[in-house]
């Protein structure tokens, strides 16, 4: 303590700048704290919206089999039970479920009324509601540590994908857009960011 005492004294220009410094590192130690908070927040409403992706397309994989429509929705309950598989570990990761919630439960069988529609008007909702969340989840990648950023970018890939897939609903292209959805699934098989198959 004496010898720290007798060196400000002597170098009295090193605490001086030692305070801005300390300011930066606290400041920055705040914002990662921030960072963290608002990633689990996207992240957290992004596994909702899945849980909820998921419980429809099962639904509606059985309810659509022999329709025009039958083989965009097994193509899409496919893609959503392997983003179960894959979103998972992450959610433990960052302490979140991927389990509905009981809004998001009741959110998944409302979803049956607006898929009652035609799908020229079903398909736009969900391109556009895609199309918003997407917008949404680009920070995740940004505020991700590096070794989970992989992981992130798939998670826009992935909805940018839905929203390909649904454009191409709003034309009767069901073919088109099933292999869509498949072909992600089928390109991130083998992703090192995972253990699906």
């Amino acid at each position: 303590m004496f010898l720290m005492a007798r060196w400000r004294q002597r170098q009295p220009w090193a605490v001086v700048l030692a305070f801005p410094f300390l300011f930066f590192m606290l400041d920055g130690l705040s914002s990662m704290g921030t960072d963290r908070a608002l990633l689990r927040r996207v992240l957290s409403k992004e596994l909702q919206n899945r849980a909820v992706g998921l419980l429809a397309t099962q639904q509606l994989q059985v309810d659509r089999v022999g329709l025009p429509d039958g083989a965009f929705w097994s193509a899409y309950a496919r893609l959503e039970a392997f983003n179960r598989c894959v979103y998972t570990p992450y959610a433990q990761r960052y302490e979140l479920t991927v389990e509905a919630t009981a809004m998001s439960t009741v959110a998944a069988k409302a979803s049956k009324l607006l898929f009652r529609l035609p799908p020229k008007y079903y398909g736009k909702i969900l391109a556009d509601g895609a199309r918003r969340h997407t917008e949404r989840l680009k920070v995740l990648v940004e505020l991700s540590p590096t070794a989970d950023r992989p992981f992130f970018r798939y998670v826009v890939e992935q909805e940018r994908v839905q929203i390909l897939a649904s454009e191409k609903v709003r034309f009767h292209d069901f073919s088109g857009a099933s292999d869509v959805l498949s072909d992600v699934v089928d390109r991130h098989a083998a992703a090192a960011f995972h253990e699906c198959i």
